[in-house]
């Protein structure tokens, strides 16, 4: 699945299954915009990742790699962020890693994982409704999955404390 998020006319526009044309027009035009990859596809990485946004090579490949660890590489013109999710504590599933891979750019954020996300789905509930937070930009929208993914495992370690 691949949600597009932005704001045109004041508003926030979701697009699922978008066009590659249509986010390149929002890279092309430097607006701001949010594209989530949700189990993605070979055509999804081809169209998005590799010919409409032209991400690193390397970067993608370490995408797709289920085991590669957390880590930040600095591509100049944005940041290739991993970062390890666990599932909601409620599923009992304490130590299953549910990664999260991340582009974050200027004006853009491109989020892709293989596993369901609490943290994603959240935010993106609260995109849908709260313009101001597209509006603050794409590092607010990472830090707000960050911030959630942290709290899920504060409620693990509590679960399993009890």
């Amino acid at each position: 699945m691949v949600r597009l998020l932005y704001i045109e006319d004041d508003r926030v526009i979701i697009t699922h299954n978008p066009e590659p044309s249509e986010v390149l027009r929002l890279h092309e035009e430097k607006q701001t915009f949010w594209l989530d990859l949700f189990a993605p596809d070979e055509s999804d990485i081809e169209n998005y990742l590799r010919s409409t946004l032209g991400f690193h090579e390397l970067a993608i490949e370490d995408c797709l790699n289920p085991t590669h660890q957390p880590k930040i590489d600095d591509h100049e013109e944005y940041l290739f962020v991993i970062t390890n999710g666990i599932p909601n504590p409620d599923e009992g599933e304490f130590f299953v890693e549910r990664r999260i891979n991340a582009f974050l750019g200027h004006y853009f954020l491109v989020t892709v994982h293989l596993f369901q996300s609490i943290a994603i789905e959240t935010v993106m509930e609260r995109s849908r409704t709260e313009i101001e937070q597209l509006n603050k930009g794409p590092d607010n929208i990472y830090h707000l999955i960050i911030d959630i993914t942290a709290d899920q495992y504060l409620l693990a370690l509590e679960t399993i404390d009890e």
